[in-house]
């Protein structure tokens, strides 16, 4: 995963809607894990991401905001 101090953070799940494939579980994750301080992974059966935010992690909303672009 993307940045090792969010191992400090802030656990969440996310509900994530609309994904039809592998390939979409896929962009998801990569595009949580742009954000410093972000860990995520995505299950494309259960339609849930598991997201660590650290202290430099962006808020839920623009979590949620970039999940749905």
């Amino acid at each position: 995963m993307s940045a090792t101090s969010a191992s400090t953070g802030e656990d969440l799940r996310l509900d994530v809607e609309g994904m039809t494939c592998g390939s979409c579980a896929a962009r998801v994750e990569r595009t949580l894990n742009a954000f410093p301080d972000v860990e995520a992974s995505v299950n494309f059966a259960t339609g849930e991401a598991r997201v660590r935010r650290g202290p430099g992690a962006p808020g839920l909303a623009e979590l949620r905001e970039a999940v749905r672009a």
